[in-house]
């Protein structure tokens, strides 16, 4: 019975990675600011400064101040592309 439970998660964790592929392949995927930071081994801080600074498009859900912060997958692949060009990323995010 154990054996069954094991093979079921297995198959569940692998449709979940499928799922989660599919989706970052899609050009309207968009990530939070946390996984922007967690992606590009940067502060969160330093992502909203980025932001702030309009150096990354950025757009939010709703008008009120609490409202979430999302980051497009093509916005984030244009910012990670000019920062390559212009040196202005830390060496760990090019990877």
């Amino acid at each position: 019975m154990e054996e069954f439970s094991m093979k079921k998660d297995r198959w569940a964790k692998a449709r979940e990675e499928k799922k989660q592929m599919k989706l970052e392949n899609d050009e309207n995927f968009t990530y939070t600011i946390t996984e922007v930071s967690e992606l590009l081994k940067v502060t969160r801080q330093t992502v909203w400064n980025w932001v702030k600074a309009r150096k990354m498009n950025s757009f939010k859900f709703g008008s009120s101040i609490k409202s979430p912060v999302r980051i497009k997958k093509t916005d984030l692949d244009d910012y990670i592309e000019r920062s390559k060009r212009n040196r202005n990323i830390c060496k760990y995010c090019l990877m």
